[in-house]
């Protein structure tokens, strides 16, 4: 398999600026074809992209041999990835705006580090606005329009009903993961658009269906696979304030013990059912996670599900993406993935809990 990459820089295509001919030789239908995986005598010395489901902004860097005296890059610029190989095509891995540079020696090197397009000053400045009676996807639409990008809402999500949420001289980016949190989505940035997903639900943002990848350990450089007991609780239970009876009431997703108290008091019914089945999904994905290297496939993304083969009878089954990391250097074009057990529910557990 022939590498192939293609970089812009605020629309300007760089690739052969940083690996030249004969080595970027343009290919048919975009990008640059990279011979036997060797970037030759540019200044490119690798290129990785991170794609993460959830609170964790995707991230793109960039090192670039440094000794013939190359400019820095202006903060904000665009950068716009796509990877693969000759023989299948390149894969459009996202758009990031440079955050930073450094310059370091000897040897003289340049690393570029670029996060998700739309994690701006502005979506991280503090607010402050309460909601009352809106639904998330009214919540996630409105915040995202003030930030001047798009949302992508997951339909059951977005259905969801808040009774009161106060946002309290607190960012953007912050209130929005506090509000996934709540409802057992994930919230990230890419593409300047705001997307909010059912988390572990293997679906798309957009409803359909999340593609499920096949791994087998033929053409894998390593791997490792870890359980716990986190997800050993059956049930979950959340409390709500009912006000017409003056009392607190329990919800409980799930039968049987041991059960997994949320110590958070909700406002409605609603809301803590909300919570007790993300926090059960939750526990559920955290039972087991798998990680592995292998030739790159760019193809591959956070939040896809995986079909682990032929590994270990304890470690094969299905799992769900947390995290796909591509890089290109001289060594060639590679991958690795973190997965965990597939499970509905939210990475983190509002207000925490414990067994009971």
């Amino acid at each position: 398999m022939t590498p192939a990459a293609r970089i812009l820089l605020d629309g300007r295509d760089i690739t052969a600026n940083l690996i030249p001919a004969p080595f970027g030789l343009p290919l048919e239908g975009g990008g640059h074809v990279i011979p036997g995986g060797v970037l030759g005598g540019g200044p490119l010395l690798s290129l990785t992209v991170q794609d993460n489901e959830g609170k964790k902004s995707d991230s793109c860097e960039l090192e670039i041999d440094n000794r013939e005296y190359i400019s820095a890059p202006g903060k904000g610029s665009k950068l716009q990835v796509s990877l693969g190989f000759v023989e299948t095509g390149v894969n459009y891995m996202g758009t990031f705006l440079i955050d930073s540079w450094t310059k370091k020696g000897r040897p003289k090197i340049m690393t570029v580090t670029a996060k998700a397009a739309g994690l701006t000053t502005e979506i991280k400045s503090p607010k402050s606005r309460s909601y009352h009676e809106k639904s998330v996807d009214d919540i996630v639409q409105y915040i995202a329009g003030r930030n001047g990008l798009s949302a992508i809402v997951n339909g059951e999500v977005g259905g969801i009903k808040i009774d009161h949420i106060d946002q309290s001289s607190e960012s953007d980016l912050n209130f929005l993961t506090r509000l996934a949190s709540r409802v057992g989505a994930n919230f990230k940035l890419a593409d300047e658009k705001v997307i909010f997903n059912k988390a572990g639900s293997g679906m798309l943002p957009s409803g359909g269906a999340a593609p499920v990848f096949m791994l087998t350990e033929i053409g894998v450089t390593d791997w490792d696979c870890t359980g716990s007991t986190r997800g050993d609780y059956k049930s979950v239970e959340a409390a709500w304030h009912n006000i017409k009876k003056g009392e607190r009431e329990w919800v409980k997703e799930g039968g049987g013990n041991p059960v997994f108290r949320s110590r958070k008091l909700f406002k409605t019914k609603e809301e803590a059912e909300a919570q007790a089945k993300a926090t059960k999904g939750a526990l559920a994905r955290g039972k087991k996670v798998f990680a592995a290297n292998f030739l790159g496939r760019t193809e591959m993304f956070s939040g896809a599900g995986l079909t682990a083969i032929g590994f270990d009878p304890d470690c094969d089954g299905s799992y769900t993406i947390k995290s796909a990391t591509h890089r290109l250097n001289d060594q060639g074009l590679t991958t690795r993935i973190s997965c965990e057990t597939a499970g509905e529910g939210s990475d983190d557990f509002w207000g925490g809990g414990g067994g009971g």
